[in-house]
Order: structure tokens, then C-alpha cells, then sequence
């Protein structure tokens, strides 16, 4: 397996690891592999041509991340999710982020202000461009700018846990329910203008809301499809 060079930067290249854990999740995300889909360590690397060491390193990172699950005797399989575990994750986002939210607006700086400004920008850039992938990396950087403007560390490193399961989750339901690119931005929309407003009260009540509908609309989106095509479990 080819690894990719670097092209105008000083940064490495990517190691096989890295290379197979991004090819596998991209597969997780287009929906070409399944929830409770079995990962095979042999097979994989077979597939990519290189020993069962960097496949195994692939392996433990999705699972770290969420996306799959490894268990003793029966190996390495896609995760699959539960309505409730969707509803949790999501619950718990948004109690941590409305906390988070109003100590930012008590707590804000020209440095944390323009953090938050400089990371709606590059949602707006990535939801004109409408690179899906883009948009969900640079929606997570959007609610970290957030948290860390509330200066708690504690904060940041419990948002950090939830936030990988939440990005495993969103990886798995990804080809279920793409997101409409002006509508996703303009959700944030309100919720940097409060924050930069200093409303306390209204940024922390927009951040809840805007969390606990976006779990509404993911809960119809994979409810209406056919039960033989959902990628979560009852």
C-alpha cells in the first residue's frame, strides 16, 4: 500500500496506520460498511497489502473514536448504536455546551472572541463548498471554540470524551443523514451572535436548543428509513 507523500509542507506523511484507519472510517461513513459489520485483522490486511500490525493500530483508533467495538474471542466489529445511546449523547452535549456557553460570555476575551469568529468562518467556507466532511470537522472546531472560552479545563477535558463518542456516532449515521449545507450554518448563526453579544442567558439557551433539535431531526431522519436499511438497533 502506497504511502502518500507531503506536497509543500514539512509535515510527514501519513503512516500505513493512519492510511487504513482513514480508509475504513471513510467506508463507515459512506455507509459501504455496516453496523455490526465484522472487521477482520487478517482479511484487512490482505486488502491493503501490508502486515496485521498497522491494521491492528487502525483497528484500536476507530474503536477508541467510537466506531467500532472489539471484544475478546470475537474480534473487532462496526459499533452499533441504540436510539437511546443517540439521545444520551446528545443530552449530555448539550447540558456541558449551554454551561459551557454562558461562562464563555462571563469569561470572554479578544482572544477567545476572535477564536470563535475565526472558527464561524471556516463552518461558513466548508458550507459553501459543501464538503460534508469539512462541515462536521469544522462544526466540532465551532463548539470547541466555545468550550474553551469558558477557560474550565475540566470542562474541556469532559466535552473532549463526549465529543469523540458524539463524532463516532455522527461518522456511523453520516450516510443516513447528510447535512443540508446553508441550513447547518444557519443554525450557528444565532448562537455566535449571542456569545458575542455577552447574552448569558440566550447563548446558553441556543446552544441547548440548537442540540437537543438537532437530535430530533437525526431520530426522524433514521426512524423513516426502511427497518432493513437503519444503522441503529432498537
Amino acid at each position: 500500500m502506497a504511502s502518500a507523500r507531503s506536497s509543500g509542507s514539512s509535515a510527514p506523511p501519513p503512516s500505513l496506520s493512519e492510511l487504513i484507519y482513514a480508509n475504513i472510517r471513510r467506508e463507515i461513513i459512506q455507509g459501504r460498511l455496516r453496523p455490526g459489520q465484522r472487521l477482520v485483522e487478517l482479511t484487512l490486511a490482505k486488502r491493503f497489502g501490508v502486515s496485521q500490525a498497522p491494521v491492528r493500530e487502525a483497528l484500536r483508533r476507530l474503536s477508541q473514536e467510537g466506531l467500532a467495538v472489539s471484544e475478546p474471542r470475537r474480534g473487532t466489529r462496526i459499533r452499533q448504536l441504540t436510539l437511546r445511546e443517540i439521545e444520551e449523547i446528545y443530552h449530555v452535549r448539550a447540558e456541558l455546551e449551554a454551561y459551557a456557553a454562558r461562562r464563555f460570555t462571563a469569561r470572554s476575551s479578544p482572544a477567545s472572541e476572535q477564536a470563535l469568529k475565526r472558527a464561524f468562518a471556516s463552518l461558513a467556507r466548508a458550507s459553501r463548498a459543501a464538503n460534508q466532511t469539512a462541515m462536521l470537522d469544522q462544526d466540532v472546531a465551532l463548539h470547541e471554540a466555545i468550550v474553551l472560552g469558558s477557560q474550565s479545563t475540566v470542562l474541556h477535558e469532559t466535552w473532549l470524551g463526549v465529543i469523540a463518542r458524539w463524532r463516532g456516532m455522527r461518522a456511523i449515521v453520516a450516510s443516513q443523514w447528510p447535512q443540508e449545507p446553508a441550513s447547518h450554518l444557519a443554525t450557528h448563526e444565532p448562537i455566535v451572535e449571542s456569545l458575542m453579544a455577552g447574552d448569558t442567558a440566550t447563548a446558553g439557551h441556543r446552544v441547548r436548543s440548537h442540540l437537543e433539535q438537532a437530535f430530533v431531526e437525526l431520530r426522524d431522519y433514521l426512524t423513516a428509513v426502511d427497518p432493513a436499511d437503519r444503522v441503529y438497533i432498537d
